[in-house]
């Protein structure tokens, strides 16, 4: 892997966090780390009326700061961290723009800082957040706790959907020295029609237990096709809400990563695991890898 990693700054705290990430995920790859900070006209133009510039000069004196105070945050990350890095500036959308670089560079990974769960709930409103997630073709890893080591555990929901595999892979090259748990929650969504129906709750159970065992096959078949770090993968497979049982395991492994995609098996999959994903996102204990489209 030495395609580059775009990590997002915008100068905060958090971002700081995304910056030493990224920055420790590219040593360990051998990448260049690529600094990216995106100005939205508007706040161009706010920050000239704060600092008294005119309209001709506001510019130019703000992106040289800007520049020089990137280059700065570039510096420090390449001492600490041993890695090659370049920066840009962009003028626009913040999710636009983030994207298009990018894409301009080919990126592996894109990084960026959370904001907590009080502000991460808001990825539901519209958030720049939510439309660089939902638009992204790359993984992106929100960041959200210090870097103190590698990632050394990692939690995978799977649906044995397309995504599940190229997901797994994709873990497995990006931390090849991780451990894995492959979890998958067993949620009869047509539990309510089937009591409707008057269905009996031994009948339920049943077929909740043909769901349990379906899955085992198909993680079995699933851990067929992955080649090289299998020692390190566990499986876990068990029932209830899809999105409080993927933040309450991510709890009880004590995993440092929650790897998750965006995109299930058809429309309404695919709407579930978006609402699985914001609510990770709001409210798992550690960082959060948002896989990428799997067309």
């Amino acid at each position: 892997m030495n395609c580059p990693i775009l990590a997002a700054t915008d100068f905060s705290d958090n971002a700081g966090l995304a910056l030493e990430r990224g920055a420790q995920i590219a040593n360990a790859h051998g990448a260049r780390l690529h600094l990216l900070h995106v100005v939205e006209q508007e706040i161009w133009t706010h920050l000239a009326e704060l600092l008294g510039m005119n309209a001709s000069s506001e510019h130019d004196q703000l992106h040289d700061q800007l520049r020089a105070d990137l280059c700065g945050l570039a510096a420090m990350v390449r001492d600490k961290w041993q890695v090659e890095t370049d920066t840009e500036i962009r003028t626009g959308p913040a999710s636009k723009e983030m994207i298009a670089a990018s894409r301009s560079i080919n990126a592996m990974l894109q990084v960026m800082g959370g904001h907590g769960a009080g502000t991460l709930h808001d990825l539901a409103t519209g958030s720049t957040a939510e439309r660089l997630l939902r638009q992204a073709a790359i993984p992106t890893l929100i960041v959200n706790h210090p870097v103190k080591e590698p990632y050394k555990k990692i939690l995978l929901p799977v649906d044995f959907s397309a995504w599940s595999l190229l997901a797994l892979r994709l873990v497995c090259e990006l931390f090849p020295d991780a451990e894995i748990v492959l979890l998958h929650v067993v949620c009869l969504s047509y539990e309510p029609q089937l009591r409707h129906a008057g269905v009996s709750s031994a009948e339920i159970d049943q077929y909740r237990a043909q769901e349990r065992q379906k899955a085992e096959t198909e993680m079995a078949i699933l851990l067929a096709d992955v080649k090289g770090c299998r020692d390190k993968i566990s499986t876990r497979v068990t029932g209830g809400d899809i999105s409080t049982t993927v933040v309450d395991v991510a709890r009880e492994e004590n995993v440092d990563l929650v790897a998750i995609g965006k995109h299930g098996r058809g429309m309404i999959e695919e709407w579930l695991l978006g609402s699985v994903t914001l609510h990770v996102l709001a409210s798992a204990p550690c960082d959060v890898l948002v896989c990428g489209k799997t067309d």
